[in-house]
Protein backbone atom coordinates (compact mmCIF):
# COMPACT_ATOMS: atom_id res chain seq x y z
CA UNK A 1 0.00 0.00 0.00
CA UNK A 2 0.97 3.27 -1.00
CA UNK A 3 0.53 6.35 0.65
CA UNK A 4 1.22 9.63 -0.57
CA UNK A 5 0.17 13.54 -0.19
CA UNK A 6 -1.55 15.11 -3.52
CA UNK A 7 -2.99 18.49 -3.75
CA UNK A 8 -2.49 21.88 -3.26
CA UNK A 9 -2.73 23.62 0.46
CA UNK A 10 -6.61 23.35 0.01
CA UNK A 11 -6.28 20.01 -0.71
CA UNK A 12 -3.62 18.16 1.57
CA UNK A 13 -4.73 14.99 2.22
CA UNK A 14 -3.10 11.57 2.98
CA UNK A 15 -4.40 8.81 0.41
CA UNK A 16 -3.81 4.86 0.90
CA UNK A 17 -4.14 3.86 -2.51
CA UNK A 18 -2.70 6.56 -4.24
CA UNK A 19 -5.03 8.29 -7.27
CA UNK A 20 -8.19 5.65 -7.28
CA UNK A 21 -9.10 7.07 -4.17
CA UNK A 22 -8.04 10.72 -4.89
CA UNK A 23 -10.40 10.23 -8.14
CA UNK A 24 -13.41 9.34 -6.61
CA UNK A 25 -13.64 12.34 -4.31
CA UNK A 26 -13.34 14.11 -7.61
CA UNK A 27 -16.51 12.46 -8.47
CA UNK A 28 -18.63 14.32 -6.41
CA UNK A 29 -17.00 17.78 -7.43
CA UNK A 30 -17.73 17.15 -10.90
CA UNK A 31 -21.10 16.05 -10.37
CA UNK A 32 -22.13 19.53 -8.11
CA UNK A 33 -20.62 21.60 -10.66
CA UNK A 34 -21.67 20.02 -13.81
CA UNK A 35 -25.75 20.67 -11.91
CA UNK A 36 -25.02 24.01 -11.30
CA UNK A 37 -23.29 25.30 -15.10
CA UNK A 38 -25.77 22.98 -17.02
CA UNK A 39 -23.26 20.78 -18.41
CA UNK A 40 -23.80 17.13 -19.65
CA UNK A 41 -23.30 14.75 -17.10
CA UNK A 42 -19.94 12.81 -17.10
CA UNK A 43 -18.57 16.37 -19.19
CA UNK A 44 -15.85 17.24 -16.33
CA UNK A 45 -14.16 13.77 -15.66
CA UNK A 46 -14.23 13.26 -19.48
CA UNK A 47 -12.37 16.10 -20.27
CA UNK A 48 -10.16 16.37 -16.82
CA UNK A 49 -9.27 12.17 -17.95
CA UNK A 50 -8.44 13.33 -21.43
CA UNK A 51 -6.39 16.33 -19.97
CA UNK A 52 -4.67 15.58 -16.92
CA UNK A 53 -5.57 11.79 -16.15
CA UNK A 54 -7.26 13.06 -12.75
CA UNK A 55 -3.86 14.79 -11.73
CA UNK A 56 -4.12 17.82 -9.87
CA UNK A 57 -0.51 18.54 -9.83
CA UNK A 58 -0.37 18.07 -13.78
CA UNK A 59 1.69 20.63 -16.05
CA UNK A 60 1.80 20.33 -19.46
CA UNK A 61 4.46 21.71 -21.87
CA UNK A 62 3.01 24.32 -22.90
CA UNK A 63 1.80 25.33 -18.90
CA UNK A 64 -0.95 24.10 -18.87
CA UNK A 65 -1.93 23.30 -14.92
CA UNK A 66 -4.26 21.12 -12.87
CA UNK A 67 -6.86 19.26 -13.50
CA UNK A 68 -8.33 20.84 -16.33
CA UNK A 69 -5.11 21.75 -17.55
CA UNK A 70 -5.98 25.57 -17.71
CA UNK A 71 -3.56 27.86 -18.99
CA UNK A 72 -2.53 30.64 -16.47
CA UNK A 73 -3.62 33.66 -18.60
CA UNK A 74 -7.23 31.50 -18.92
CA UNK A 75 -7.07 30.65 -15.10
CA UNK A 76 -6.24 34.17 -13.67
CA UNK A 77 -9.09 35.76 -16.43
CA UNK A 78 -11.26 33.08 -14.45
CA UNK A 79 -10.54 34.19 -10.80
CA UNK A 80 -8.24 31.16 -10.38
CA UNK A 81 -5.53 32.38 -7.19
CA UNK A 82 -4.55 28.52 -6.62
CA UNK A 83 -4.41 26.75 -10.15
CA UNK A 84 -3.19 23.43 -8.02
CA UNK A 85 -6.47 23.45 -6.08
CA UNK A 86 -8.80 20.84 -7.71
CA UNK A 87 -11.76 22.87 -6.64
CA UNK A 88 -10.31 25.82 -8.19
CA UNK A 89 -9.15 24.68 -11.11
CA UNK A 90 -12.57 22.35 -11.76
CA UNK A 91 -14.78 25.04 -11.29
CA UNK A 92 -12.95 27.83 -13.55
CA UNK A 93 -12.62 24.71 -16.36
CA UNK A 94 -16.66 24.14 -16.03
CA UNK A 95 -17.15 27.88 -16.20
CA UNK A 96 -14.66 28.34 -19.53
CA UNK A 97 -16.47 25.44 -20.81
CA UNK A 98 -19.92 26.03 -20.36
CA UNK A 99 -18.75 29.98 -21.92
CA UNK A 100 -17.37 27.94 -24.86
CA UNK A 101 -20.43 26.18 -25.39
CA UNK A 102 -23.06 29.30 -25.20
CA UNK A 103 -20.65 30.77 -27.80
CA UNK A 104 -20.66 27.87 -30.13
CA UNK A 105 -24.29 27.87 -30.21
CA UNK A 106 -24.66 24.53 -27.78
CA UNK A 107 -22.27 22.79 -29.78
CA UNK A 108 -20.28 20.37 -27.93
CA UNK A 109 -17.57 19.24 -30.51
CA UNK A 110 -16.79 23.21 -31.04
CA UNK A 111 -16.65 23.92 -27.50
CA UNK A 112 -13.89 21.03 -26.61
CA UNK A 113 -11.94 21.85 -29.88
CA UNK A 114 -12.11 25.69 -28.79
CA UNK A 115 -11.01 24.28 -25.21
CA UNK A 116 -8.56 22.40 -26.79
CA UNK A 117 -6.92 24.94 -29.38
CA UNK A 118 -8.65 28.70 -28.49
CA UNK A 119 -11.66 29.91 -29.53
CA UNK A 120 -9.77 31.55 -31.99
CA UNK A 121 -8.76 28.67 -34.51
CA UNK A 122 -11.97 27.29 -34.38
CA UNK A 123 -13.79 30.57 -35.70
CA UNK A 124 -10.83 30.98 -38.10
CA UNK A 125 -11.41 27.19 -39.49
CA UNK A 126 -15.38 27.79 -39.15
CA UNK A 127 -15.39 23.92 -37.70
CA UNK A 128 -12.93 21.44 -35.82
CA UNK A 129 -9.26 23.12 -36.43
CA UNK A 130 -7.58 20.64 -38.76
CA UNK A 131 -5.14 20.06 -36.50
CA UNK A 132 -4.58 16.29 -35.21
CA UNK A 133 -4.16 16.87 -31.72
CA UNK A 134 -7.11 19.06 -31.53
CA UNK A 135 -9.38 16.27 -33.74
CA UNK A 136 -8.19 13.22 -31.29
CA UNK A 137 -8.67 15.34 -28.67
CA UNK A 138 -12.77 15.74 -29.08
CA UNK A 139 -13.07 12.82 -29.89
CA UNK A 140 -11.07 10.85 -26.96
CA UNK A 141 -13.92 13.32 -24.78
CA UNK A 142 -17.10 12.06 -26.87
CA UNK A 143 -16.10 8.79 -26.69
CA UNK A 144 -15.27 8.67 -22.80
CA UNK A 145 -18.71 10.88 -22.65
CA UNK A 146 -20.74 7.78 -24.52
CA UNK A 147 -19.33 5.50 -22.05
CA UNK A 148 -21.10 3.81 -19.02
CA UNK A 149 -19.67 6.69 -16.18
CA UNK A 150 -16.79 5.20 -14.55
CA UNK A 151 -15.92 4.01 -11.39
CA UNK A 152 -15.55 7.04 -9.70
CA UNK A 153 -19.35 6.95 -9.00
CA UNK A 154 -20.30 9.87 -6.42
CA UNK A 155 -19.32 9.17 -2.61
CA UNK A 156 -23.32 8.21 -1.64
CA UNK A 157 -24.58 8.18 2.22
CA UNK A 158 -24.05 4.24 1.82
CA UNK A 159 -20.78 4.15 0.81
CA UNK A 160 -18.53 1.92 2.33
CA UNK A 161 -14.42 0.79 2.99
CA UNK A 162 -15.10 -1.91 0.45
CA UNK A 163 -16.19 0.19 -2.39
CA UNK A 164 -12.55 2.01 -1.75
CA UNK A 165 -10.17 -1.06 -3.00
CA UNK A 166 -11.11 -2.19 1.14
CA UNK A 167 -8.84 0.36 2.73
CA UNK A 168 -10.63 2.55 5.62
CA UNK A 169 -7.78 4.76 5.30
CA UNK A 170 -8.14 5.39 1.44
CA UNK A 171 -12.56 5.33 2.03
CA UNK A 172 -11.65 8.28 5.34
CA UNK A 173 -9.13 10.41 2.76
CA UNK A 174 -11.78 10.35 0.32
CA UNK A 175 -14.79 11.63 2.90
CA UNK A 176 -11.68 14.44 4.02
CA UNK A 177 -11.37 15.74 1.11
CA UNK A 178 -14.93 16.40 0.21
CA UNK A 179 -15.17 17.24 2.90
CA UNK A 180 -12.52 20.39 2.35
CA UNK A 181 -13.99 21.00 -0.84
CA UNK A 182 -17.18 21.50 0.59
CA UNK A 183 -15.59 23.92 3.13
CA UNK A 184 -13.75 25.96 0.71
CA UNK A 185 -16.42 26.06 -1.55
CA UNK A 186 -18.36 27.29 1.59
CA UNK A 187 -15.39 30.03 3.00
CA UNK A 188 -15.03 31.36 -0.58
CA UNK A 189 -18.79 32.33 -1.04
CA UNK A 190 -18.88 33.78 2.61
CA UNK A 191 -15.30 35.58 1.97
CA UNK A 192 -14.95 35.90 -1.73
CA UNK A 193 -11.60 38.03 -1.80
CA UNK A 194 -10.48 34.88 0.85
CA UNK A 195 -7.43 32.86 -0.75
CA UNK A 196 -5.72 30.84 2.37
CA UNK A 197 -5.02 30.58 6.13
CA UNK A 198 -1.25 30.54 5.64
Amino acid sequence: MQVGKVGGPFYQTELASGREAESRSFAVLFREVEARLNLPPGLLEAVARVESDLNPQAVSIAGAVGLMQLMPDTARALGVTNPFDPVQNVEAGAKYLRQLLDHFGGDLRLALAAYNAGPAAVERHRGIPPYPETRAYVEKVLQLLQQKPSNIAPVASKTTAAQFGGSALAFQAAVRAYAEALLWQAVAGFFPHFESLE
